[in-house]
C-alpha cells in the first residue's frame, strides 16, 4: 500500500480512487460505511466517535478498524487530500503566471 507522489498525482488527474480507499474484499457494507464515517471525521476522528455517531458497538468498530487497516487507509486518504490541494495551488499559480 505504498503510493509514490507521482502515482497519487496520476490517480488524481485521472479522477480515480486508489484501491485501498474502496470497499475491501470481505469488508461488509456496514464496515465500509463505518470506515467512510471514520475518514470524514477529520481531526475529531476516533473509533469511539464513529461508534457513537453512527450507532455501532465500539468493540465492533475496533475489530473492523484492525481487520481492514483503517489507520493505513486513512493515512493514504490524507496524503491524497494534501496532494490534491497542492495540485490545485500549483495549477492556479501556473494559470496566473501564463496570464501575466
Amino acid at each position: 500500500m505504498d503510493f509514490t507522489d507521482d502515482v497519487l498525482d496520476a490517480l488524481l488527474l485521472d479522477g480515480k480512487v486508489p484501491a485501498p480507499l474502496e470497499q475491501q474484499p470481505k469488508e461488509t457494507p456496514l464496515a465500509y460505511a463505518a470506515f467512510l464515517a471514520y475518514v470524514t471525521l477529520g481531526r475529531k476522528r476516533s473509533i469511539r466517535a464513529v461508534a457513537q455517531e453512527h450507532g455501532h458497538d465500539e468493540r465492533q468498530a475496533e475489530r473492523w478498524s484492525h481487520k481492514h487497516q483503517w489507520a493505513k487507509r486513512v493515512a493514504l486518504f490524507e496524503r491524497l487530500r494534501l496532494r490534491a490541494q497542492l495540485l490545485t495551488i500549483l495549477h492556479a499559480a501556473y494559470s496566473k503566471a501564463e496570464a501575466a
